[in-house]
């Protein structure tokens, strides 16, 4: 849902990799055939994540078309992501060293409901994004990424979006 994004970054320069995750995908909800989002799912993302980076990291990797293979700097690698996305990308800084720094967009990287991740213990430049208008997570969603933000090791960044909501950032909307 944030091709969009992806695009632009591409534009950038920035090589963008976005994996569909089984389960997780707008179509897989619009067919009612979306895994819960529960801690496991997002362990299940996070290990997605690994595993892509782990392919395209490796300069010999057949299932990258040839003009790609060894392209890719693992000195630069960030990650970010979206509402679950978000918390996903989270999970992976907690669990892989291969990230240089990451982003979380509308949601609170760590937060009670989805238990794994800790703020204070990511020391990597850190980056929230927060819709004011957030009708999904709420006021307390939004108290949460000001608080994961009070407790990012520097550096770390907090950009509120003013008349915003959730969905803004995506092309949903």
């Amino acid at each position: 849902s944030t091709f969009s994004v992806a695009e632009r970054l591409a534009s950038h320069g920035v090589a963008v990799v976005a994996p569909d995750h089984t389960g997780g995908t707008l179509p897989d909800m619009l067919a009612d055939n979306a895994a819960p989002l529960d801690t496991t799912f997002l362990q299940t993302r996070a290990d997605d994540i690994e595993v892509v980076l782990d392919r395209v990291l490796d300069p010999g990797a057949t299932e990258l078309p040839e003009a790609l293979r060894g392209r890719f700097d693992a000195a630069r690698v960030g990650v970010f992501g979206h509402s679950f996305g978000g918390v996903t990308a989270g999970l992976v800084l907690m669990q892989d060293e291969r990230p240089k720094a990451g982003l979380a967009l509308a949601v609170p990287m760590e937060n009670p409901l989805l238990p794994g991740v800790t703020v204070s213990s990511l020391h990597v430049p850190l980056y929230f994004v927060k819709a004011n208008e957030d009708h999904s997570i709420g006021q307390l969603g939004n108290q949460l990424i000001d608080s994961n933000y009070a407790s990012a090791n520097p550096p770390a960044g907090l950009l509120q979006v003013a008349d915003a909501g959730h969905w803004s950032f995506t092309d949903i909307c």
